[in-house]
């Protein structure tokens, strides 16, 4: 079962304006499950990031290309303590937190 398998069920898939994946290091197959919903409806997507990634064989870097291929781009990091600032790569090398991505239009 895929993202966009779930999206199909849904009525007005176009009214899911954000959405945000916790999945403990699965992310980027998450995302790639959501791939014609990403491409088609462009919600914003907030990402949980840290070391994690490991137990599933990538890294942060490949989250990143993945959007950067569907057209977004990350915009804000959201941190443990619920502040949020600027996405910047080197913010994010060593810490755990959330991205934010946005569609390029």
């Amino acid at each position: 079962m895929t993202g966009d398998w779930i999206v199909e069920k849904i009525n007005n898939p176009e009214k899911i304006k954000i959405v945000k994946i916790d999945v403990e290091g699965a992310e980027l197959l998450v995302l790639r499950g959501f791939k014609n919903f990403l491409s088609s409806f462009n919600p914003f997507i907030v990402v949980e990031v840290g070391d994690f990634y490991k137990r599933f064989g990538y890294t942060l870097n490949d989250v990143l290309a993945f959007m950067k291929y569907l057209g977004y781009e990350p915009t804000y990091i959201l941190d443990d303590y619920g502040s949020y600032r600027v996405f910047i790569y080197s913010d994010m090398i060593s810490r755990s937190g959330e991205i934010v991505f946005r569609k390029l239009k």
